[in-house]
């Protein structure tokens, strides 16, 4: 188990790679400057905090090494999200493996259908070095079958690979509400391959994942109501940064910003007024 106060989802950059139609952040930022951070505020900071660095895509921050080498001399915990389109042979030479709680690797069918071997490399590198990595793929509605097959070409490889739901609108038709049964069993059944591979410490590591990961898709463990929204974690213990340093909580409300007011603006923090059984009642 880990031990924090409060998780932080740092969003570094919205720069990205790639540009997937079903992603929140959709927009062509292929062009933008990615610049490095500044993260000169966690010098202040003596409670440890599990810091969830995510984007866009987190590699392409120019001083993304150093930044986690500092969280570690910090004893913050780390965890991210990430493409892995970019090569991670420096990135293992430098961090440790310790303080990383979870890498979560996206798999975006339109570009790994033709991509697939670079991802699977990368992927293992990670997992030789000590990093507990699995990888999710959102099952776009009009490729289904594919991805399918894709996701058990992955399982069949080592590869730790979750489906996860589409939550908008394609082709007029709004999801996830609109998978049908026998799509909802096929994916649980993807999740139960996927869970029943692993090894006793890497279920260990998945479960603490699942507890601590502010993004993580785990609609598969609520049955009864798979398709009602991400998990709550009250706006006490979860707010985000974003890429122009904006504090925020509960859905966008701003509390401040970490480069002229640091963290205490997080002092005075309310339970969000918005928590409904475990979800969040407004990101549904």
């Amino acid at each position: 188990m880990i031990q924090v106060n409060r998780i932080v989802d740092w969003i570094l950059t919205e720069k990205c790679n790639l540009n997937c139609y079903y992603c929140l952040q959709n927009a062509d930022t292929r062009n933008a400057e990615c610049k490095s951070v500044d993260y000169s505020f966690i010098d202040n900071i003596s409670e440890p905090i599990l810091f969830h660095l995510t984007g866009g895509e987190p590699f392409l921050v120019p001083n993304i090494i150093d930044l986690c080498i500092k969280l570690e001399q910090k004893g913050h915990y780390i965890s991210m999200n990430t493409n892995l389109t970019i090569p991670v042979n420096t990135f293992i030479e430098k961090v440790k493996s310790e303080k990383f709680i979870f890498i979560n690797a996206s798999v975006h069918y339109p570009y790994r259908k033709q991509h697939m071997k670079p991802f699977i490399r990368h992927y293992m590198a990670l997992r030789e070095a000590g990093f507990f990595v699995y990888a999710t793929i959102v099952m776009m509605p009009d490729e289904f079958e594919q991805i399918s097959d894709f996701i058990k070409d992955y399982q069949s490889q080592g590869v730790i690979l979750l489906p996860k739901l589409m939550r908008g609108v394609e082709r007029g038709v709004k999801y996830p509400e609109s998978y049908n049964d026998r799509q909802f069993s096929m994916m649980k059944n993807m999740v139960i391959n996927s869970i029943e591979k692993m090894s006793l410490i890497d279920k260990k590591k998945f479960k603490i994942a699942c507890e601590n990961n502010v993004s993580i898709d785990n609609w598969w463990e609520f049955a009864n109501n798979p398709i009602y929204g991400t998990r709550c974690f009250d706006g006490f213990r979860y707010i985000r940064i974003t890429e122009k340093g904006d504090i925020v909580y509960c859905n966008g409300k701003l509390l401040g910003n970490i480069k002229t007011t640091g963290f205490t603006v997080l002092q005075d923090i309310d339970i969000c007024p918005h928590l409904k059984k475990g979800f969040c009642k407004k990101n549904i």
